[in-house]
């Protein structure tokens, strides 16, 4: 009688174990899952925030080349009515 009461102790022991392991392995799959998907929107964020990057820097050159093209018209204008006075 005793046995038998162990051997049911140790199938339901056994039962809950492999339900257990099975819970373990499915978290590990989504584990996995999780990681590769963190990987992937990872590596695109990074894609992403290089490009916009080098835009920010295309645009810094561009808006520095603009001011110095007016600056550099506005100097001209500026020797030319001096010149223009001077030589009156």
């Amino acid at each position: 009688m005793q046995y038998g009461g162990l051997q049911s102790d140790f199938d339901n022991l056994r039962a809950q174990l492999d339900e257990e392991l099975e819970g373990s392995s499915a978290l590990k799959s989504q584990l996995q899952k999780s990681q590769a998907e963190y990987q992937t929107l990872k590596s695109k964020y990074d894609k992403d925030v290089s490009a916009r990057a080098d835009e920010l820097d295309e645009l810094r050159f561009v808006s520095s080349s603009c001011r110095k093209v007016k600056f550099d018209s506005q100097f001209e204008s500026i020797l030319e009515y001096l010149q223009f006075y001077r030589s009156i």
